[in-house]
Order: structure tokens, then C-alpha cells, then sequence
């Protein structure tokens, strides 16, 4: 426990960095998935310090993401993108409003390539995740924020249908 620490985010990152610029694109593949499966384990460990846990989660996805571009691996950015803007959505550490903005954001970036006919569950999954994160949201005006939310709970009901419709 006392190795999951802010210098396992440094060592991490350095190795990662080191690593996947150094290896084949099939290898740093693997090695990406290698990385989000363990980062998010220790994201969701519930033992040490959970503030680190999920700093290392951050960490993970954030080098995932040099490794799935939309373009080359649509389905493991959408997921890492979405893991990553739950991860800012439960963190600790930082600004609580800068941490639910950097989710909005990572939501938002997901939607723009995210089409309900392309990949249904995600889409679904990603717009109720932004209904959370807005309804949660502590920066903007209270008529901005109401309205955000309206459009997007007004639109949870398609989604709702929509995943129904998928579990069939």
C-alpha cells in the first residue's frame, strides 16, 4: 500500500512514456490496455490513500489516450475518455468545479464522435453521465445550468428508451 503514492504517478508516467514510444504499435496496444485495466483497479481499491487511487486512474487514462486515438481505436477511446471524465467526477484532489468541468469536457469530446447509431450503448451511457455531471456542476448561472439540464434530462427519456431497446 505505501507504493501507491504521487511517485508511482511520476514513475508511471515516465515509464509509459519511455516504453510506448519504443515499441510497435500492436505492443503499445497491449501495453495501453495493460495500463487502464490496472489504473482503474487501483482507482477503484478501496484501501491506502483513495485520493493517490484515483490520481493514478487519471494518470492511466491520460496515457491511454496518446495510445487510442478515435481514428485508430474508436471503441477504447470512447471508454477511456468516458473512464476518464468518471474519474474527474469522483476526485479528490484539485478544485471541486475545475474536477467536474474537466468531465463535462471529456463527456462532450466523447459525444462529438460518439453517434447513437454508431455505438448505441456509449452514447446512452455518455449522455446520462453528462446529466450527472451538469446536475453536479457548481460553476455558470443557475438559468444555464437549468437549461443544460432540462435539454439533457428531456433527452434521458430517448436514452432510457434506447437502452431498453438494446438489452432486448
Amino acid at each position: 500500500l505505501d507504493k501507491l503514492d504521487d511517485n508511482l504517478i511520476q514513475v508511471l508516467n515516465s515509464w509509459a512514456t519511455y516504453i510506448l514510444s519504443s515499441v510497435n504499435s500492436n505492443e503499445a496496444h497491449d501495453i495501453a490496455v495493460n495500463i487502464v485495466n490496472l489504473s482503474s483497479l487501483i482507482q477503484q481499491f478501496p484501501l491506502g490513500n483513495i485520493a493517490i487511487n484515483k490520481e493514478i486512474g487519471i494518470t492511466g487514462c491520460k496515457i491511454a489516450l496518446n495510445i487510442f486515438t478515435f481514428n485508430v481505436f474508436p471503441q477504447q477511446w470512447i471508454n477511456t475518455q468516458n473512464n476518464l471524465a468518471n474519474a474527474y467526477s469522483n476526485r479528490i484532489r484539485g478544485d471541486i468545479a475545475e474536477n467536474m468541468e474537466m468531465a463535462i469536457t471529456c463527456y462532450q469530446e466523447v459525444l462529438k464522435v460518439c453517434t447513437f447509431k454508431a455505438f448505441p450503448q456509449e452514447w446512452a451511457m455518455t449522455q446520462n453521465n453528462l446529466v450527472t455531471a451538469y446536475s453536479n456542476r457548481i460553476r455558470g448561472d443557475k438559468a444555464e445550468k437549468d437549461r443544460k439540464s432540462t435539454r439533457l434530462n428531456s433527452s434521458h427519456t430517448v436514452i432510457s428508451y434506447a437502452v431498453f431497446c438494446l438489452k432486448k
